[in-house]
């Protein structure tokens, strides 16, 4: 298993115009675990969070969604007190499925959480691994920049050693 998409910047895809970004529904968490699992194995108990974030009014847990089929997903959620990260507002689990990948998912995905209530208020972040260039790109597509590198960041070991903590202001946000 590939876990991350080949970096392919002279490649965008077409915008799949049967893709809709919603919000999570209960009816999506197997759905969400089954495109989670494509870049491994989940810990024991992540259906059960998914359900819980997926209630949460304090997450905005979202699908990409063609004609009934969960293709992608994303959260935003508060980390209060993490270890060597602000607290604030952080994009975590964009995750397209490799099969639906290049029509624009993580595109909307990521746009929809930036766009959101939640995001209204100072700077929203994302911890990605380095080695996923893809999702490096698309994070710079909407404003995001690159804030400093390290072996562990809030807590996350990264395959490869490095990760990368990236942060967009309101201001800069939602431009791609």
């Amino acid at each position: 298993m590939t876990l991350f998409a080949e970096h392919r910047p002279d490649l965008r895809g077409v915008p799949d115009p049967a893709l809709v970004v919603r919000v999570a529904a209960p009816d999506d968490v197997d759905a969400v675990v089954s495109v989670a699992a494509t870049r491994g194995e989940r810990a024991p108990g992540f259906r059960d969070q998914v359900a819980a974030w997926a209630q949460d009014p304090a997450r905005h847990v979202l699908v990409a969604d063609r004609r009934g089929e969960v293709v992608g997903w994303a959260m935003l959620a508060r980390w209060v007190d993490p270890t060597d990260v602000p607290d604030g507002w952080y994009v975590s689990a964009l995750t397209v499925h490799p099969a639906w990948r290049r029509r624009h998912a993580g595109d909307r995905l990521l746009r929809a959480l930036l766009t959101c209530d939640l995001a209204a208020d100072g700077p929203v972040r994302s911890v990605v691994n380095a080695g996923n260039g893809p999702s490096l790109a698309l994070h710079r597509r909407h404003g995001f920049v690159e804030v400093r590198r390290a072996a562990t960041l809030a807590g996350i070991t990264f395959v490869g050693g490095t990760g990368v903590l990236l942060a967009a202001d309101r201001g800069e946000r939602g431009r791609a």
